[in-house]
């Protein structure tokens, strides 16, 4: 309908007067105009005066909402690059008439079409995200946070002002739609923590308030988006006093998921950066669900619990004996078998240098028969340690001995 409709309408435009373009683009057009193309619209507005222009996004506005988000990008890009071709037009005295800031600017020009626009396209067009910060989509205000030519991010009083405007929406999406964007350019800028304190506070606190009485609702898989993904550059600023908002009967894999995230964040800050985290951390491990077990922190590995009966019941100790080898058989036995006798607490360190450069005769030895050996020349050990650290280090084509 609405490619024959044009094509009937199309070779009349140039005659087009403003009440012309009102009525089409206002009244008779509306039903089928979700239909108009990007092609369409750029001969529509190819010879348009302002005037006839806001009255063409005025009724492409009408039907914003029952446009596909396909069609809503097309015409989007079509009404910016129109902008940005005439913007001496558009920005002429008479074009600006009774517009008094930035949001009008977009409200008459882009209408809700400015919310599609790309973050960069509407600094290209001049406009002050700032001052037109309640037209601005949630993922348009996340890359204006965190763009630094406007330095909103060492400003805690713009940070506020920007999640206010985000929380006080009706549309509860928004915040999830901001951090989305917040996470992705964070990533591209390689931001691993807001170095801002009191605006990593500011928005660290804002959003946990509006989050909490959501808390009580979450599956595990919101408590890895929001402490893995969303808040880790924020977690910095997570203090003892904040675990309040984090209920107590949690199930043990969201308590994991929370203390993972905390975990993670900690992992990558500098020194001195994340005391308060880390005693959040500590409280959290302390204060575990009933009938839930804190995983290992991040960074420290399974201990390995040794059975030395079981262990060494294959172990082959009669060739070993009860005597330490001479120095020239020490590498004739494995380390299954000095940890599985009785000879590995009489090795002095010379003796545990040489076995740690011995090519093992037999399979490679596991965890458990390690921790075992190690466990029994735990004496001789350090110094030994050294000692072979030294002899590597003098000679980087030191090979394994037979």
């Amino acid at each position: 309908m609405m490619n024959r409709t044009f094509v009937i309408i199309a070779p009349k435009l140039q005659e087009f007067a403003a009440p012309d373009w009102e009525v089409w683009f206002t009244v008779k057009l509306i039903p089928i105009l979700p239909s108009f193309t990007a092609e369409m619209l750029l001969e529509v507005t190819a010879d348009v005066n302002c005037t006839n222009y806001h009255v063409i996004v005025e009724g492409m506005g009408d039907v914003f909402l029952e446009m596909t988000s396909t069609r809503r990008q097309e015409i989007t890009r079509v009404l910016v690059e129109r902008l940005k071709e005439f913007a001496v037009q558009f920005n002429s005295p008479d074009c600006r008439k009774d517009i008094g800031s930035d949001a009008e600017w977009l409200d008459i020009n882009l209408g809700l079409f400015s919310k599609v626009a790309n973050y960069t396209d509407l600094k290209e067009l001049n406009i002050s995200g700032l001052a037109a910060l309640e037209s601005l989509s949630p993922d348009q205000k996340a890359e204006l946070l965190l763009d630094p030519s406007t330095g909103a991010i060492e400003n805690v009083t713009v940070v506020k002002e920007v999640l206010s405007s985000i929380l006080k929406s009706r549309d509860e999406e928004q915040l999830e739609k901001f951090f989305e964007t917040f996470v992705e350019v964070s990533k591209e800028e390689n931001i691993t923590y807001i170095t801002n304190a009191g605006v990593r506070d500011a928005i660290l606190n804002l959003t946990l308030t509006a989050l909490a009485p959501k808390f009580p609702l979450f599956q595990t898989s919101d408590y890895e988006l929001w402490f893995q993904i969303n808040l880790v550059v924020l977690l910095a600023s997570f203090r003892p006093s904040v675990l309040v908002v984090i209920p107590a009967n949690l199930t043990c894999d969201s308590y994991d998921a929370v203390l993972k995230g905390l975990e993670n964040a900690l992992a990558v800050l500098p020194s001195g950066i994340g005391v308060e985290l880390k005693s959040s951390i500590g409280e959290l491990r302390q204060s575990a669900p009933e009938g839930c077990t804190p995983p290992r922190p991040v960074g420290v590995c399974e201990e390995t619990v040794v059975d030395e009966v079981r262990l060494c019941e294959s172990v082959n100790r009669d060739g070993l004996g009860s005597q330490v080898p001479s120095s020239d058989r020490l590498c004739d036995f494995g380390i299954s078998e000095y940890a599985c006798s009785s000879v590995a607490s009489s090795l002095s360190s010379g003796d545990l240098v040489t076995l740690l450069t011995c090519k093992q005769p037999n399979s490679t030895p596991g965890a458990e028969a390690w921790k075992l050996f190690f466990q029994k020349v735990a004496g001789v050990l350090e110094v030994a340690l050294s000692a072979y650290s030294s002899t590597v280090s003098a000679t980087p084509a030191f090979g394994n001995r037979r």
